[in-house]
C-alpha cells in the first residue's frame, strides 16, 4: 500500500517514474521475506546481530 502512494499518489522520485522491472527487483525481495517468514531476507539483514 505504501509504495502505491509513494508511486502514484504522492509521486515520489525516483519511485514514481521508475519501470516495473526496477520496482520488483527492489520490492520484490522485501516483499517476498514478508510472504515467507524469513526474517534474514528482509530490510536491514544486514544490520541484525547473529545469533551466534
Amino acid at each position: 500500500m505504501g509504495l502505491a502512494v509513494a508511486r502514484y499518489g504522492a509521486r515520489v522520485e525516483p519511485v514514481a517514474s521508475a519501470g516495473y522491472d526496477d520496482i520488483v527487483a527492489w520490492a520484490g525481495p522485501i516483499v517476498q521475506s514478508l510472504l515467507d517468514g524469513d526474517p534474514s531476507a528482509g530490510p536491514g539483514s544486514g544490520m541484525r546481530p547473529s545469533a551466534e
